[in-house]
């Protein structure tokens, strides 16, 4: 809903994989967002968690770092990001978002278009 300061709550599921000749990486994320409307602004929060896994599939040759065909690592993370989105149009938006993840952070921006 688009009614000004009525709370929204969005789940989303992700996965990804990747493959390549020396690796194969696959990834699931999921979180939940609460944002809250008011005029042009929508501040926004989320909370979720990472899984991703990696498997060595071949090794260069001359590589010396212990790793070898068939290693594999598995590393999950939960993850917070507080954002504001700005739809100064009513199909157009522009956001930004700060996000923690273990003790990492980044930023993030964006527009699109909202049909």
């Amino acid at each position: 809903t688009d009614l000004p300061l009525t709370p929204q709550l969005t789940g989303t599921v992700m996965a990804n994989t990747l493959s390549y000749s020396q690796f194969s990486a696959t990834h699931f994320g999921a979180d939940l967002t609460v944002s809250v409307k008011a005029l042009i602004v929508e501040p926004y929060l989320s909370v979720g968690g990472d899984r991703t896994k990696v498997e060595v599939k071949s090794v260069a040759v001359g590589n010396t770092s212990g790793v070898i065909d068939g290693d594999t690592a598995v590393a999950t993370a939960p993850r917070i990001t507080i954002g504001l989105n700005l739809k100064p149009l009513p199909l157009f938006y522009i956001h930004a978002g700060y996000t923690l993840i273990k003790s990492a952070s980044g930023f993030e921006t964006g527009i699109g278009i909202r049909f």
